[in-house]
């Protein structure tokens, strides 16, 4: 929305409105042909009029924007009514009007008339005696939105169709439903229930009377405010079956419940209130029950003063349209939290008691601006905009954009000092001083009043529209690294504002600060990266966008080991799709399995050396996968090592030291395989399912010394023997060889 006060100053409301209406229809001149086509076919004020006095009017949440004791709020076309966090229901009615000041432009066109002017207004509120704690919550979220633009800031609210206030009695439930003039109250009445524990007080009357066709009326400063005879029924075997019920007038009483009045009760002006309750006729007590009365919340003998000044048609593109209607309603204050005498927010200026209210309630008027389906069935959405003082809008135009959709544009006059600036500006400080710093004409309110000009966005929400783009594209997929950090493109919104980030399923991907575009990866699967920008009062939420980033299975990993040169790697093949390896620092070459293992091993084999430390595995998601390891060493293996691992020999096993299942080592002694089971052979963890723990290593044995083989006693004395008679034998030869040479 953009706001361009006039640059006329010092002018009257008629020539402000005249200066808008001008503009507006030179805008309206630029409309395509298909919307002039339309327009023929528009319904007419006094049929949106009457339309909206019968559309169901959703109840807003408070987000901040009242003060902190209201939980909802319906602005119907006669005054607001509130439901209080206590369970009191509040209605805000408007002033009395004052005829002379209404004759002042009578005899005008109805577009060029000044609004009504009003007497103090008038506060009704309900307590509903005795009842349970009461949680109320809006049921079924509305169709119909509902956006403010005030000079304290933009609020787009939640709205729903509905009230649930709980259980207010044993057994009767109370439900809360608008219309455009009206307000119903549903008490739902279970099986066996009591109907007479029902009680309502009322504050604020003056007196409660019957009326002679079964009504209600609350007698009030400004005039008589209705209640509708009660309806009732209980739905007996899918029909319909209508119950008698009245009004019945309570006195009353401490401690007990009030008992029947015969006549009119008069409650203190200060202090005390009227009761009220419902007396039934013949009914099924087997079958649930529905008791339905009508606050018609309009003065008897008058009417709602809001008034549409203006109508324009907006083509759709299914070639349906869409109705646009603006105009002015009265403003309201609203009440603050029970006992408190200030408000908390900047737009409660003060608080209101029940009776009648201490400011010139008829002078404040608001303008809107509502957007209808085209048979007037729907209301899509309902903005108010407006100041401190009257801010009227008398005339609108639909501008269609290059791009399909269209902007609204209203225009008319404001007495107010602190009408809400355009896009980006700031709202001064000083209600009588403020200034629209960055866009339109005049920046000041100059004389009693001047013309404005509004542009809104087509929906009526918001001042500006605003995108998301993710500038950085993610690659598709990447191994999976369980607890790593993923550093994702962030995402930057066209109205320069922070954009924060969610992201899931939770069992992929988990962000630990929303407004920071990094990512913890926790398993293999799809995670999806959600941008938002939620809009403040210049600019509207933007449209969420999103990216994915795949995490896929680690199957294998490479790294030093200890002992050789080079890098072994190794795979792990025969997993699910979510098995996936732990490439932190619980898989690796690593010098020792460690304390335990290392002690078990010097006892099954003393002196037993990893002269190439042990590979140790950790998985996970290989929830009752085998899975077959293989190790590829950068050398040779020498021969004489033995291939052992450590761990369960068997599910349920002690740890120790084996020979792995399907063991086996390549001819050229540089490959080892061997298989594993999830919480089976070899597997350390058998505590997590999935997760699968693997130390392996190469075993040099200690050396076995050889031992030198000795004779006994008897043994040695025969080989001297048997050499001595050897010796014998050679003598005779040895001596006839030397004598013959002499």
């Amino acid at each position: 929305m953009h706001l361009a006060p006039s640059s006329l100053s010092q002018i009257l409301p008629r020539r402000s409105h005249r200066m808008a209406t001008a503009l507006l229809l030179a805008l309206a001149g630029t409309s395509t042909t298909s919307a002039a086509a339309l327009s023929s076919s528009a319904p007419s004020t006094e049929q949106v009029q009457k339309a909206l006095g019968g559309l169901g009017v959703p109840f807003e949440a408070n987000t901040g924007q009242w003060d902190a004791g209201v939980a909802y709020l319906a602005k119907t076309f006669a005054g607001n009514v509130v439901v209080m966090r206590d369970g009191r229901i509040v209605y805000d009615l408007p002033g009395k009007v004052l005829e002379s000041a209404a004759a002042k432009t009578s005899d005008l066109p109805k577009e060029r008339q000044q609004p009504t002017e009003r007497g103090p207004g008038w506060r009704l509120s309900e307590t509903l005696v005795g009842a349970l704690p009461l949680s109320p919550q809006g049921q079924q979220q509305a169709a119909t939105q509902v956006s403010r633009f005030t000079p304290q800031g933009s609020y787009h609210s939640v709205t729903y169709q509905s009230i649930q206030m709980g259980q207010a009695w044993p057994g009767i439930a109370l439900e809360l439903a608008a219309r455009g003039n009206n307000v119903e109250k549903l008490f739902h009445v279970a099986p066996g229930a009591d109907a007479r524990q029902i009680q309502l007080q009322v504050g604020g009357a003056q007196a409660l009377t019957l009326g002679s066709d079964g009504s209600l009326i609350a007698s009030t400063g400004n005039g008589d405010v209705a209640y509708t005879p009660p309806v009732a029924w209980q739905t007996i075997e899918g029909q319909r079956v209508p119950v008698p019920v009245r009004y019945a007038l309570l006195d009353k009483q401490a401690g007990q419940r009030g008992k029947p009045a015969a006549k009119a009760i008069h409650a203190n002006r200060t202090s005390a209130s009227a009761r009220y309750g419902f007396t039934l006729g013949a009914h099924d007590p087997a079958y649930p029950l529905t008791i339905d009365p009508l606050l018609q919340s309009t003065y008897l003998g008058g009417g709602s003063d809001d008034r549409i000044t203006a109508l324009a048609v907006a083509p759709q593109s299914d070639g349906s349209f869409d109705v646009i209607v603006a105009g002015y309603t009265t403003s309201s204050d609203l009440p603050c939290a029970a006992g408190s005498t200030t408000a908390s927010s900047a737009l409660n200026p003060t608080c209101r008691q029940d009776g009648a209210q201490k400011v010139y309630k008829g002078g404040l008027w608001d303008g809107f601006v509502a957007r209808l389906s085209g048979d007037l069935r729907t209301l899509r959405q309902s903005t108010y905009l407006g100041g401190g003082g009257y801010d009227l809008i008398t005339a609108l135009a639909v501008a269609p954009q290059s791009d399909g959709s269209f902007e609204v544009i209203v225009g008319g006059y404001t007495y107010s000092t602190n009408l809400p600036c355009a896009a980006g500006s700031t709202i001064a400080s000083s209600a009588q001083t403020p200034t629209c710093p960055q866009d339109g004409a005049q920046r000041v309110l100059k004389g009693i009043a001047d013309g404005f000009v509004a542009r809104l966005s087509g929906d009526l929400r918001a001042v500006s529209p605003q995108t998301l783009t993710f500038h950085a594209p993610n690659p598709a997929s990447r191994p999976l690294v369980p607890g790593g950090s993923v550093a994702f493109g962030a995402a930057t919104a066209s109205s320069g504002l922070p954009v924060s980030y969610s992201a899931g399923p939770a069992g992929v991907c988990t962000l630990a600060d929303p407004a920071v575009s990094t990512l913890t990866m926790v398993g293999v699967g799809t995670c999806t990266v959600v941008a938002r920008q939620a809009g403040n009062a210049q600019w509207q939420p933007a449209e969420d966008v999103s990216q994915t980033l795949t995490f896929t299975a680690q199957t294998d990993w490479t790294g030093p080991v200890p002992g050789m040169t080079g890098s072994g790697g190794v795979a792990v093949t025969g997993g699910s799709a979510t098995c996936t390896l732990d490439t932190s620092a619980a898989t690796g070459f690593v010098a020792s399995p460690g304390a335990a293992a290392e002690a078990e091993l010097q006892a099954l084999h003393p002196g037993a050396t990893l002269p190439y430390g042990a590979f140790t595995l950790r998985a996970s998601g290989c929830a009752g996968d085998t899975l077959t390891v293989t190790i590829t060493y950068p050398e040779p293996l020498p021969a004489g090592l033995v291939l052992l691992k450590w761990g369960p020999p068997a599910a349920g096993a002690a740890q120790a030291w084996f020979a792995p299942p399907g063991l086996n080592l390549s001819a050229s002694r540089r490959t080892v395989s061997y298989l594993l089971d999830d919480d089976g052979a070899g597997d350390s963890e058998t505590v997590a399912a999935g997760v699968i723990i693997d130390p392996f290593a190469p075993v040099l044995l200690a050396a076995v010394p050889v031992a030198v083989p000795t004779l006994g006693q008897w043994a040695l004395i025969l080989l001297g023997g048997l050499i001595g008679a050897l010796g014998l034998r050679r003598w005779p030869v040895g001596a006839a060889l030397r004598g013959g040479g002499r």
